[in-house]
């Protein structure tokens, strides 16, 4: 699952032809139009298939693939905008000072709502001495690609760059860094400015607002403001270590609340993190967490927003449809749209023992959107949500469409009576 535009609009991932050839495809008033199918010619890229699911998307429509050109085992940056695909980069193919060697996007978000891409990669020098690692912008107005910093010469201010890997860029053009600087003696997160400057964010060794100091960090966002929620694990004068979720703004670091050992809001202590979701209008979070000393359950959701922690979800609650929320077992398993204009997200979770979709507003509200059992004119809802979410967690970042209408879109099995059947369900708002 993709996008879900506000005219309706859905562009999603599938296979054809018995699952053998991946495709984007779009579907608008009823009618499906291949964006993207693997095979299909482009550029010099001689013979392509996806390399994973599509690595980014924005709400401007355009999308970010990896595709490997089989014939000659190379892996190249691809966008998709405005029916026009256009290469980023290829391997083997000219970079800024020499050949592109190797390309790496993140998990997290490597595009904007602007069509700026932002990638690591490692590349020859001209000269064919060597090569060096980089961080590298590509600009959808120019389609040009740029270097923002690279390893060796000071490039930031009095950095000096050990390796980089580009992790998330925002609307002003911001990117987050996770680098080793200054011959191995700095090691985190950095946040470069779109001049190029760098400052740091999360360092090895940093003191912690709720104590300890970090270890290393696990997950990050970046919102349209600046700030960056992280992941970190600590590590205490004792020994002991906790993993945390934490807030940096202006070069102060917040905590949230949520950290292994800690009691959590509405019951139970946290004793593991999960995948984090950052609004990026107002930096608020939602977090997956999971539970020991609670018998109602496992996981849950958690808010934290302007300083102040809550339960957004959590095991044994009563739904405003009477139906008991016993969670997921597994935090992988949490299935989240991205926030609307209005901070409202829809979800996943299991309710009186089957799947069962939620929406949560920002101020805690929880309206029911469907569940296992429900009846409708091709059969009756099996499952609901993305069955790949266990085996590839990348399936996880796309699990639920959502636009600023209300509408709904989720992937479900649908039982006709004589077979189980994918599907796409849009559910409109009452």
């Amino acid at each position: 699952m993709l996008r879900l535009a506000d005219d309706g609009r859905l562009d999603f991932f599938t296979t054809l032809d018995q699952r053998t050839r991946g495709a984007l495809i779009e579907e608008s008033a009823g009618q499906l139009t291949p964006l993207y199918r693997e095979g299909d010619p482009l550029a010099n890229v001689q013979s392509p298939t996806f390399a994973g699911v599509p690595a980014a998307f924005n709400s401007g429509g355009q999308i970010l693939l990896i595709l490997r050109d089989n014939a000659a085992s190379k892996k190249a940056l691809v966008q998709y905008s405005a029916g026009q695909l256009s290469v980023i980069a290829r391997e083997g193919g000219d970079a800024p000072g020499g050949k592109w060697l190797s390309l790496h996007v993140a998990t997290t978000a490597p595009m904007n709502e602007q069509g700026q891409v932002v990638f690591d990669a490692q590349v020859s020098k001209a000269d064919g001495s060597g090569y060096h690692s980089g961080v590298f912008r590509w600009d959808a107005g120019t389609r040009q690609v740029g270097l923002v910093a690279q390893s060796g010469p000071k490039t930031s201010g009095n950095y000096e760059w050990d390796s980089l890997n580009a992790l998330a860029i925002n609307s002003r053009g911001e990117i987050a860094v996770q680098a080793v600087a200054n011959q191995l003696s700095l090691d985190g997160i950095f946040l470069f400015d779109p001049s190029g400057s760098a400052r740091p964010v999360a360092l090895r060794g940093q003191p912690l607002p709720d104590g300890g100091a970090i270890g290393f960090v696990e997950d990050l966002a970046l919102d349209d403001s600046g700030a960056v929620a992280f992941q970190a694990t600590s590590e205490s004068h004792s020994g002991d270590s906790h993993d945390g979720v934490y807030r940096w703004e202006k070069g102060v670091v917040t905590a949230t609340g949520i950290v292994t050992g800690a009691s959590a809001p509405g019951g139970g202590m946290f004793n593991e993190i999960g995948r984090f979701w950052m609004n990026p209008k107002d930096g608020s979070l939602l977090v997956a967490a999971g539970l020991a000393d609670n018998p109602a359950g496992r996981t849950g959701l958690y808010r934290s927003a302007a300083g102040r922690l809550s339960a957004a979800l959590v095991p044994g609650q009563t739904m405003p449809d009477g139906a008991i929320n016993a969670g997921l077992e597994t935090l992988k398993r949490w299935q989240v749209s991205p926030f609307n204009a209005a901070g409202q997200v829809a979800f996943l979770t299991v309710a009186d023992g089957g799947d069962a979709a939620y929406r949560l507003d920002p101020d805690g509200k929880v309206t029911p959107l469907m569940k296992r059992g429900t009846s409708m004119s091709l059969g009756t809802i099996y499952s609901l949500g993305s069955a790949d979410v266990n085996e590839n967690e990348q399936f996880a970042r796309f699990p639920v469409g959502f636009n600023n209408r209300g509408q709904v879109a989720i992937p479900a099995e649908i039982n006709t009576g004589l077979t189980l059947t994918n599907a796409i369900l849009l559910l409109m708002p009452q």
